[in-house]
């Protein structure tokens, strides 16, 4: 072989050799990508994940006054580079009620008040230059409540079951407004103790039960007129303690479902006001209603609707010269403006708790 042969076919085998050398160099470069560059690389990919999920498993959405939702606990999604948290805040009920009450008061006109309010303690909002009336009947559902709470406490004589006739005196004072009735529930309280202050004391149990406020029930008479019926009531306070009442913070499930029944029996000639409106859902409710200083005329509702696990407690009170016909009209329009302005999609849930619980 020629000198000149053999140094060509070297020249041609290094520059092979030097072509797979750089091949092999390139090949490692794409491979070796799952050495030192790991964490930037999980850190590019988790730059292009999707959004984190709640717990069950859907997208996080925002929330709107419409369909108030109770809080939920953080949801938390963890991958090898970072953890994103994603809070959901359920937004306060007071807008809505706030609009109810005040379209309520409005509808009413002058010498009018509304409040409106969740069910067991929470928010309670009102509207209107009426804030504050007599009782009237509307305090005939706590001296029921007081007797039913003082007979579960063993503290009437005949056992701890309301009897046939404490029953048959609540049905007739909270569907027919009946006063001896209500005077018959008041003298068991009386009797048991000691008199009209002990039983004024007992009925403000029940009241402050329902409400979480120290709610002072009037012990004087005027003209042929109940005591209980002359307390001072401020509306927020009474939708207070009808709420209350209606979340079973005042009593037992089963006594609370009968006098939420009683109030749902109103009988016909009383269902002016709150007992108007279609509302779509249960509704009971007590009124009261009478004379004022001045030849003035003066009638108050506390309701409780519900539906599912949704309701609000209400309360509309009008005042005007003349009797009960210059003041039911105001009432009823007030309570249709509140099935106006509060539909029950817009309804907080029921809470778990009671005042002071």
């Amino acid at each position: 072989m020629r000198l000149s042969d053999a140094r060509g076919r070297r020249g041609l085998i290094g520059g092979i050799a030097l072509l797979v050398l750089l091949v092999a160099i390139g090949v490692g470069a794409l491979v070796g990508g799952s050495g030192d560059d790991a964490p930037a690389a999980a850190a590019r990919t988790t730059a292009t994940m999707p959004p984190a999920v709640t717990p069950a498993g859907e997208p996080p959405t925002a929330h709107d006054d419409s369909e108030p939702t109770e809080p939920e606990a953080p949801a938390t999604v963890r991958t090898a580079a970072t953890t994103t948290t994603t809070t959901t805040t359920a937004r306060s009920p007071r807008p809505a009620l706030q609009r109810a009450a005040t379209a309520a008061a409005r509808a009413g006109g002058a010498g009018t008040g509304a409040a409106v309010g969740t069910i067991g303690p929470g928010t309670v909002v009102r509207a209107g230059t009426l804030q504050v009336t007599h009782a009237w009947s509307s305090s005939k559902v706590p001296v029921l409540s007081a007797v039913l709470r003082a007979r579960r406490a063993g503290e009437l004589r005949g056992g701890r079951t309301p009897t046939a006739s404490e029953r048959s005196l609540a049905t007739r004072a909270l569907t027919a407004s009946d006063n001896e009735a209500a005077l018959g529930l008041f003298a068991e309280l009386e009797q048991a103790f000691g008199g009209v202050d002990g039983a004024s004391s007992k009925v403000e149990e029940a009241l402050t039960a329902g409400s979480g406020r120290a709610i002072a029930v009037n012990r004087q008479r005027r003209g042929s007129f109940t005591t209980f019926g002359q307390t001072q009531l401020r509306l927020t306070d009474g939708v207070r303690f009808y709420g209350g009442l209606a979340g079973s913070c005042v009593l037992g499930s089963e006594d609370t479902r009968f006098v939420l029944g009683l109030m749902r029996r109103v009988e016909g000639g009383q269902r002016w006001g709150l007992g108007t409106p279609a509302w779509g859902a249960t509704i009971g409710f007590k009124g009261g209603w009478g004379p004022e200083a001045g030849g003035r005329y003066v009638a108050v509702q506390y309701g409780v609707l519900r539906r599912g696990s949704r309701g609000v407690a209400v309360a509309i009170a009008a005042d005007a010269r003349g009797g009960l016909e210059a003041v039911t009209p105001k009432l009823t329009a007030m309570a249709r403006a509140l099935q106006r302005s509060l539909p029950v999609s817009r309804w907080p849930a029921l809470p778990k708790t009671c005042p002071g619980g």
